[in-house]
């Protein structure tokens, strides 16, 4: 399944694609996100989860332009297995070609360490294999 979510200005910031073979709920970020776009897409996230119930997600900054870290305190709220309203286990984050995206997920993984298992990728297909094998 399939969904777009776009911005006030009408633009896709977010395109969630449910993976059924792999269980897992690809995220593909577009341009500047800003906390109201992220709170807005993993509502729809958790949406999907609730009718697929998966545990793994193949988060693409690819496309990200700009830091998104202004969002960490309430993701780090979100994905807290204690108070998340799903459990997401294994994320594979394709890295922005951008520093401050870098930079921006970094500090996430750090805040999430013992909570969720983020690995960081450069490539889409070893992103893959790797969620694979979880």
């Amino acid at each position: 399944m399939r969904r777009e979510v776009k911005n006030q200005g009408g633009h896709t910031f977010l395109v969630l694609d449910y993976d059924q073979e792999n269980n897992w709920l690809y995220l593909n970020w577009i341009g500047y996100q800003n906390l109201f776009n992220i709170k807005q897409g993993l509502a729809e996230a958790w949406n999907m989860f609730r009718r697929y119930r998966f545990s793994k997600v193949l988060n693409d900054n690819r496309e990200l332009v700009g830091p998104w870290d202004k969002a960490n305190d309430w993701l780090e709220e979100e994905l807290n297995p204690a108070s998340a309203p799903i459990r997401i286990k294994y994320v594979a984050h394709i890295i922005s070609p951008g520093i401050f995206g870098q930079l921006s997920i970094q500090d996430l993984q750090t805040r999430l360490i013992n909570k969720v298992e983020i690995k960081l990728f450069e490539d889409i297909n070893r992103a893959q294999d790797w969620l694979k094998s979880k």
